[in-house]
């Protein structure tokens, strides 16, 4: 076996003094395209070359990306972190004046916020025409409250990103931040993320004699570490007594497998969010034999329930239903409608939120009248909705809506196949046009 050797690339003196000039010099026309874009381009002209280059040299370097001391990332997980910072330091803005000037976060950190720091500790006899340069303070004189900004922005892009990696059935990822002088050869400060990862909190369960792992219901955040989310007392009932202690939440992994399955089409990172969003607002739909129907809502609209029930002071949720399902009040108002069973909406794929999005249920007026009915409405209207659609992957434009008509028989222009589809014990009336109205 032939072994190649990299050849590594000398590098003298020369080139590397030609590097740093270049490094610096670069910096430099960024801070005059800066000053050209705030309206001070006057001031930047005047300051001499020497001054300049203490700018340079006090500069915060490019934000770095490694593991936490200790902690064990894994290189696909820092390779995401990097990828999406990248990605996203680039897309958010921030004010830097009056005139509502904005730049996004990349310039803000490496060029603005030292040019600032420059301008607030600039004395006017430092050198020539020092004074009118100062007078840029007035300018930027709210550039506490402009960093405080950006700081918030950049941790909320850290918070996308930790909760886009985390995994519930995996490991869980959070950050820190820092500030650092370089060492070495280069000059600046060293602009640091920390990831930390860590397991999630986990019990056992032994309901009907087989030992299940429950995971705490949390997500890692940016300066903060793994938070968890307790259920409120006051929504589920329960006597709340003095310094009675929080209802920890947990999910069965099945639950979190049916999630994944069941809303096929939504991002990680939503299902991800909207679980949470979803046991922190405990909207409570129905109780049903002990079990707790909490609504899943995507932009107001529910889509499915987390069915879950008390046990040793510990909300468990047990599994996730699309409200299209048997199990559900309204999935088994469906069924009762028109006799589709289990195996029939698994075969419609009635059971994956995929099918919403890309398929125009309201195109069959009768098709469209049973999800009324059953209380299933609010499902038609994802097909529209731009907004949860930029949360979806990407997904077929093939339509299930002609399947389903004609798997109910509801394309046919008498009443045969509605009579047969429909249960008699509900007395629909169907009109000279076709239309099913239900008695109430």
């Amino acid at each position: 076996m032939t072994v190649i050797k990299r050849k590594h690339k000398h590098i003298n003196k020369r080139q590397l003094s030609q590097q740093r000039a270049e490094s610096k010099n670069n910096y430099i026309k960024q801070v005059e395209k800066f000053c050209i874009l705030a309206g001070c381009y006057d001031a930047f002209r005047i300051i001499p070359k020497t001054e300049l280059e203490k700018i340079y040299k006090l500069r915060s370097l490019p934000v770095k990306i490694l593991p936490a001391e200790g902690n064990e990332v894994p290189k696909d997980i820092m390779r995401k972190f990097r990828k999406s910072m990248n990605e996203l330091m680039p897309m958010v803005n921030v004010g830097i004046t009056d005139k509502d000037v904005k730049i996004n976060l990349n310039t803000y950190f490496t060029v603005a916020s030292i040019f600032f720091e420059y301008i607030n500790d600039l004395k006017g006899d430092e050198y020539r025409d020092a004074e009118f340069v100062k007078q840029l303070k007035e300018k930027f004189k709210s550039y506490k409250d402009t960093f405080n900004t950006a700081y918030r922005k950049l941790m909320m892009c850290l918070d996308v990103i930790c909760i886009d990696t985390g995994d519930l059935l995996k490991r869980l990822y959070w950050t820190t931040h820092s500030f650092k002088l370089a060492h070495g050869d280069t000059c600046g400060i060293e602009n640091i993320i920390s990831v930390h990862s860590s397991l999630p909190e986990t019990i056992h369960d032994n309901k009907d004699s087989i030992d299940r792992q429950l995971l705490r219901v949390s997500c890692g955040f940016a300066d903060k570490g793994i938070l968890s989310v307790d259920a409120d007392r006051g929504k589920l009932k329960v006597a709340n007594e003095v310094n009675a202690p929080p209802i920890k939440v947990f999910i069965q992994a099945h639950a979190l497998h049916r999630m994944k399955e069941r809303l096929d089409s939504l991002n990680p990172f939503w299902q991800h969010l909207e679980l949470i969003r979803a046991v922190r607002e405990m909207k409570i739909r129905h109780r049903i034999d002990g079990n707790f129907f909490i609504e899943y809502r995507l932009d107001s609209i529910t889509v499915g329930y987390l069915v879950a029930d008390l046990k040793d002071e510990n909300l468990i949720i047990r599994t996730f239903l699309l409200i299209t399902q048997n199990g559900t009040p309204e999935g088994d108002k469906f069924s009762e409608l028109c006799g589709l069973d289990k195996i029939d909406k698994s075969f419609l794929r009635m059971d994956r939120l995929s099918t919403f999005i890309s398929t125009d249920m309201c195109s069959n007026p009768r098709l469209k009248e049973i999800f009324q009915f059953s209380g299933c409405r609010n499902l038609l209207d994802l097909y529209d909705n731009q907004k949860i659609k930029s949360k979806c992957s990407s997904q077929s434009k093939k339509s299930n809506a002609l399947e389903i008509v004609k798997y109910l028989m509801l394309d046919r222009n008498n009443s045969k196949g509605d009579e047969k589809y429909f249960k008699k014990n509900y007395k629909f009336e169907i009109d000279r046009n076709g239309s099913v109205a239900a008695p109430w």
